[in-house]
């Protein structure tokens, strides 16, 4: 079957969450060697998905397009983002002397790269080390702040890309612990629905209905407002819209722009909610 790509392009701010630009509307190697030039920076290190490393040719273009800025790459996060596995990448990320981190995949290799940026900064060797990184209330103002840039291109509808959290999974006592820092959140956050045609149509709707699940919560939250219900509810039409589309017709690749539209909508209105 032909995908056919009719999409609208654009670029906003994400001030509510810190994060520079939201773009979309290019294709994703187009706007990383943009986003590359814009931030100034010259050494660019991947965390990308294992599967899109070895079933598709994704990562292999974003290589060949980043060329002499591409300075190494990390495949693979296991599931719930293990501590072991934020180590062996700050190492690697250390070792390659980058000055950004590109991610490439869903949930977990955005978590582990935005934890990454603490531990760089704060020179993590051990999990000793990034116990003294958890968040906590006096975290941010003891845990120096991360020194290297982060872009994300989302494969998922899960989100976490637009906020400063992340978990990541203490092995030791078998728990997940939060991490958290306001300039964790990535510079720029890029959004290409064709290359979401090769995330599985389960994890595509899942993560979906739990961006839906974000502006249920807002609406009937007694500390919402009307911008972050309006906000919520423009959200929440988009979600349902393009989700049962693309449920209906995987290859629509408008419906998906929408659903990656829709995941920013709710979390700026529940960014909204979190402030008033």
């Amino acid at each position: 079957m032909t995908t056919t790509v009719s999409v609208s392009a654009g670029e906003a701010p994400q001030s509510s969450t810190r994060v520079e630009r939201v773009i979309w509307g290019k294709s994703y190697t187009d706007a990383v060697v943009n986003e590359l030039h814009r931030l100034s920076t010259k050494r660019a290190f991947l965390v990308v998905s294992k599967s899109l490393n070895s079933d598709t040719d994704l990562v292999v273009r974003l290589e060949q397009a980043l060329g002499q800025y591409f300075v190494g790459k990390k495949v693979g996060i296991r599931p719930h983002t293990p501590w072991e596995d934020i180590i062996e990448l700050t190492k690697e990320i250390q070792s390659a002397k980058a000055d950004v981190i590109i991610t490439l995949g869903g949930g977990s290799i955005t978590d582990a790269a935005k934890v990454a940026l603490l531990a760089v900064a704060n020179e993590v060797n051990t999990p000793d080390d990034l116990n003294t990184l958890v968040f906590d209330e006096q975290s941010v103002d003891t845990v120096l702040p991360p020194n290297i840039q982060l872009i994300c291109i989302p494969t998922s509808l899960s989100g976490g890309e637009y906020n400063s959290g992340s978990g990541a999974t203490d092995s030791r006592v078998g728990a997940k612990r939060i991490f958290r820092h306001p300039l964790c959140v990535p510079k720029s956050i890029i959004l290409d629905p064709v290359i979401t045609l090769h995330t599985p149509d389960w994890l595509w709707l899942y993560t979906g209905m739990r961006s839906v699940d974000h502006c249920v919560e807002t609406l009937s939250s007694l500390n919402s407002n009307s911008e972050s219900d309006d906000l919520a509810a423009i959200a929440l039409k988009k979600l349902t819209g393009s989700l049962l589309q693309t449920n209906h017709n995987r290859q629509d690749i408008s419906s998906r722009l929408q659903s990656l539209l829709g995941v920013w909508e709710a979390t700026q209105a529940s960014v909204m909610k979190e402030v008033d």
